[in-house]
């Protein structure tokens, strides 16, 4: 009878070091991906509050020119800085008036802002008419 002096005294119910690390690796690469996603999520919902705030001035700006007297619009430009989100942003009206005969003008309001380096763009048009009495 042959005895078997070589007998492994390891224990099987634990991870070794490299099974570890290696399912440290996994579920790193799976968060960084959750990040990622996150980052984007914040970028698109800040984009889509800054564009809502553009969209807010350019029909304050529509209405105070449909109230004003026919007469006095003209072409402007002028800065409004909102806050959003804590933040100052500050965004450019452009208002531009033609005629398009002597009782109706054409006007465009264009709302311009910045974000991370991008320059974002809103436009609204209208048309006025003198009203006949």
């Amino acid at each position: 009878m042959q005895i078997n002096v070589w007998k492994s005294t390891r224990r099987a119910d634990g991870f070794t070091l490299i099974e570890l690390m290696v399912a440290v690796l996994i579920m790193t690469i799976g968060l960084l991906g959750i990040l990622d996603v996150m980052i984007n999520y914040t970028r698109i919902n800040l984009d889509n509050v800054m564009r809502d705030e553009a969209m807010r001035i350019t029909e304050e700006t529509m209405e105070s020119l449909r109230t004003a007297g026919f007469d006095v619009l003209a072409a402007s430009t002028s800065t409004v800085t909102r806050k959003v989100r804590s933040m100052d942003v500050p965004y450019t009206v452009t208002t531009n008036v033609r005629n398009l005969s002597g009782q109706s003008k054409e006007i465009w309001v264009e709302v311009t802002w910045t974000f991370k380096g991008r320059t974002h763009v809103h436009r609204a048009p209208s048309a006025i008419s003198l009203g006949l009495s």
